[in-house]
């Protein structure tokens, strides 16, 4: 849309200078005016929109990102300039939000709590929305740690709405994965949004679960509340933050057992992104202790391509050896869960987390299992535990009082001991044909020499009513022996200790060099007077006192002869 007055300018500013006839009818000639008014097409929308203040922010804000120097502090004082009036309006438009990022990463404490000012008591609906909840993230970022209190407070105030939001559970999990556990109890505390339990747990010293110990009402009330928190979220399919975890893990010991199963139903195909992190892998096993065989099947199927990730997994491994502890159908297990593992044995071999599947299979008395388990023995079954077919779950619960009735369930009809022959009897073939290779050099690894002496001490030590009827491979069990007692763990190479370090590895100034000897100096190390006799001295003075005396060679000034003094040593 060209007029007069164009031929001069840039290629910009003809872009400004059309948008503006079209918009306002400035610079049009008689016959133009009478033409009825063009809509704006996207180039000269936007150079219409860059000619204001957005133009010079954004202009400002590239500098920004690139340039490096003293003038960032000018230019974040500029944008604040521009924009001191309408920050809390554009803090979560998408374009501002990211200039404002960028102002917390470069900018000055004082200038952060400028920026931060006008925002306080609105941070409910900033975290709340998709590009604000990451301007919040910013704020926890780069502030300090005695200015970011104030923030964390305010923000931990709407817990209870923000757990049920999408982006406001990414705040709340920014703060709980970076924040000590005093905090993470103080959330908690808020999520249940009672002052009565806030102020229980006010000094941090006491746990949730403690203070419900003392007030059974109170827990009544919160179990009901936990429940539709937790029916929200599953709904919203909001289930991966690991304090979403921590709550599922106390619904499922202190809410009612038929809304445990009416939850399980929802989420039994979400287990499976969950059961990696501490609390979601103790949900797992709960979920698998209370379902039926029917839900069991689908539980198992839905792991199916991510066995290895699960065995690797510090808490997912202990989830995994619980599997073979619940499930009754060995079938179903050999081949939902044996089957994908055999295929990757190197895993259960080599790695350090990996081999506690077949550590817990041949270790089944108390006392060797503690050695490889100690602290986690309540997941696993052994010798010495008597309710390994038992699980207390709470039956009903008074919300206007205080009783709560428990009941125990039984979770698995056959033994244990018949579970674990069944996965002995599947991978002791594997193993033969993993270790077929080269015996000795899988007795040299640490991980590998500890399951092939675990194998040996199960074939021959371990008594019969702890392992299956079918003896373990006598040649296997030969080769095996014979591989260890040839071989030695090989020896760790020290470390040399760097330049400027001693011995001990910690820093010490360098000494200086030894300086080189004198030719006077004897260097020889000094012998010990022996002890001698009077007679054998007596006889030492009479032969000295026959033999001449011999001059120096050395006179002085006033001709008396005297033998050079050594030099001093200086002391180490």
């Amino acid at each position: 849309f060209f007029f007069e007055g164009m031929e001069g300018l840039s290629k910009k500013e003809r872009a400004v200078a059309s948008a503006k006839a079209k918009a306002f009818g400035k610079g049009l000639s008689v016959k133009d005016k009478k033409k009825p008014k063009r809509v704006l097409n996207a180039q000269e929308k936007r150079a219409l929109r860059m000619d204001g203040d957005i133009g010079k922010l954004v202009h400002i804000w590239e500098e920004l990102r690139l340039k490096d120097g003293k003038d960032k502090e000018d230019m974040i004082n500029e944008i604040l300039e521009l924009q001191s009036d309408r920050l809390l309006k554009t803090a979560c438009k998408p374009r501002f939000a990211r200039i404002y990022q960028s102002c917390c990463k470069y900018g000055t404490q004082s200038q952060l709590q400028a920026l931060l000012k006008p925002l306080r008591g609105h941070f409910l609906d900033i975290a709340a929305s998709p590009y604000g909840y990451q301007l919040v993230i910013a704020f926890l970022t780069y502030l300090k740690t005695e200015q970011k209190d104030g923030l964390v407070d305010e923000i931990l105030g709407y817990s209870s709405q923000l757990i049920r939001r999408q982006y406001g559970q990414r705040v709340l999990e920014r703060i709980y994965n970076k924040s000590a556990a005093a905090v993470q109890k103080k959330m908690i505390a808020h999520i249940f949004n009672r002052e009565d339990l806030k102020k229980a747990t006010e000094n941090y010293t006491l746990s949730i679960e403690e203070v419900w110990e003392k007030d059974g009402r109170l827990r009544s009330v919160c179990s009901r509340t936990l429940s539709s928190i937790l029916a929200k979220c599953a709904d919203k399919g909001l289930v991966d933050p690991p304090l979403v975890h921590q709550l599922m893990d106390l619904a499922t010991r202190h809410c009612e057992h038929e809304k445990n199963l009416e939850r399980l139903a929802d989420m039994k195909k979400t287990l499976i992104h969950i059961c990696h992190s501490r609390y979601g892998a103790k949900v797992t096993e709960h979920c698998l202790r209370i379902a039926g065989p029917e839900t069991r099947q689908e539980i198992l199927g839905s792991f199916a391509n991510s066995l290895s990730n699960i065995a690797t997994g510090s808490s997912s491994s202990l989830m995994l050896c619980a599997v073979v502890d619940i499930v009754d159908d060995t079938t179903l297990v050999r081949k939902a869960v044996f089957g994908e593992l055999g295929k990757d044995m190197e895993v259960l071999m080599t790695d350090v987390v990996g081999s506690r599947l077949l550590t817990h299979l041949l270790t089944p008395e108390t006392s060797m299992k503690q050695k490889f388990f100690e602290g986690q023995m309540e997941h696993l079954c052994h010798s010495e535990k008597e309710s390994w077919d038992q699980l207390e779950v709470v039956e009903s619960c008074d919300y206007r009082g205080e009783k709560f009735k428990m009941k125990s369930i039984q979770i698995c009809k056959t033994h244990w001991v018949q579970k674990h022959a069944s996965a002995i009897a599947f991978f002791v073939p594997k193993i033969k044909k993993f270790l077929a290779e080269d015996y000795t050099k899988y007795a040299q690894i640490f991980i590998s020499r500890r399951i092939m002496s675990a194998l040996v001490n199960y074939a021959e030590k371990t008594d019969p009513k702890w392992k299956g009827p079918e003896p373990i491979d006598a040649e296997l069990v030969a080769q095996i022996k014979e591989a260890l007692t040839n071989t030695k763990l090989p020896k760790l190479p020290k470390k040399k200790p760097d330049a400027g370090t001693n011995k001990k590895g910690s820093t010490d100034k360098k000494k200086p060099p030894k300086r080189p000897a004198l030719e006077s100096e004897n260097l020889e190390p000094k012998k010990k007077k022996a002890k001698v006799s009077a007679t054998a001295s007596a006889d030492a003075e009479a032969a000295i006192a026959k033999k001449p005396v011999v001059s120096c060679d050395v006179t002085m000034e006033n001709g008396e002869g005297t033998m050079p003094k050594k030099p001093k040593k200086k002391k180490k």
